[in-house]
């Protein structure tokens, strides 16, 4: 009778231990890109970018929203959990940077669970004037007040993921297992103690 709930407490575990392997995992991203032109290099535009400068993204977004088929967006705006950075010369901006945030964007395009491009637009200060700042697919085009126009493109073969540090399934099971062995020491020092 008592091996019985032992295998049972064993099996729950087992089974708490995979329903967490479908859960979304939390991966890390990165992707380069480089200035292919700058209308008055370096100070003489808002982001202080020359042609070659490098520009990047970086970012943690949950994996469950890329279908391995078909395109499939994932969001950044309000709510989701995910976050990105752009680091576009002297200017960094964020996912609530972005002027539709509230309502679903930026977002990253993926098309057959592959990297497809960026849906991302922002209108800032910076150095006292107004900047815009906007990604297509894969090409950024940046513009300040005085009309000074810097643009380049993201190489998508440059996106990477890393897994984010998460408890694993077998974790959670040691976790169940533990706790299953001191509900059982628990019981027999009662059980003990009452005879």
């Amino acid at each position: 009778m008592k091996s019985n709930r032992i295998w049972k407490c064993l099996l729950s575990a087992f089974f708490l231990a995979q329903s967490g392997a479908g859960l979304a995992v939390p991966v890390n991203f990165s992707v380069e890109g480089i200035v292919d032109f700058a209308f008055l290099p370096g100070s003489g535009n808002a982001f202080n970018l020359n042609v070659g400068d490098p520009i990047s993204v970086t970012g943690m977004f949950d994996d469950d929203a890329v279908a391995p088929l078909g395109l499939s967006e994932v969001s950044f705006g309000a709510g989701t959990g995910n976050m990105m950075d752009l680091f576009l010369g002297d200017i960094t901006l964020n996912e609530t940077n972005d002027v539709d945030y509230v309502v679903g964007f930026p977002f990253l395009l993926f098309e057959d669970g592959v990297f497809a491009g960026f849906d991302y637009e922002a209108d800032i200060g910076a150095n006292g004037s107004p900047v815009e700042v906007a990604i297509f697919g894969e090409l950024f085009i940046g513009v300040d007040a005085s009309f000074n126009f810097v643009d380049g493109f993201f190489d998508l073969d440059s996106f990477e993921t890393t897994p984010k540090t998460v408890p694993e399934p077998a974790t959670l099971a040691l976790l169940t297992i533990g706790l299953v062995g001191v509900g059982f020491a628990g019981r027999r020092k009662l059980v003990a103690s009452a005879d």
